[in-house]
């Protein structure tokens, strides 16, 4: 009898921590951000942020850090009909990781700039 309510009580107290957590991750705000993240994951283009890397340099990791990235038009338009919840959520999500993506990628080309290019041309 002991172990029935041990375990009824184990089962209580954790389901009292993991519905939240469960509920949370349905909710149509945590459903649009998951889903910004995946497009933003699709849409950035890491050979030409990086290429803006080599090209600029650090004017390029600093663009990059100063302007916050937009959710492209084609995207607003499949957001139309969705709850603001879920709009809010899939505006958050792809621009925080098209910020990181981007940011990510202009700091690569800087460092391979850095790395290879300017030993490359300077003189000994």
């Amino acid at each position: 009898m002991k172990r029935i309510i041990s375990l009824l009580l184990i089962v209580a107290f954790a389901g009292t921590f993991i519905a939240p957590i469960t509920l949370a991750q349905s909710s149509p705000y945590m459903r649009g951000k998951r889903d910004g993240e995946n497009t933003a994951r699709h849409d950035v283009n890491q050979i030409i942020e990086g290429f803006w890397g080599v090209l600029l340099g650090v004017f390029a990791v600093i663009h990059a850090y100063m302007t916050e990235p937009d959710v492209r038009s084609r995207h607003y338009r499949q957001l139309e009909g969705k709850s603001e919840d879920y709009q809010r959520g899939y505006i958050e999500g792809y621009k925080e990781v098209m910020g990181k993506k981007v940011m990510g990628a202009r700091l690569l080309g800087w460092a391979t700039w850095v790395v290879f290019l300017l030993p490359a041309t300077s003189s000994y």
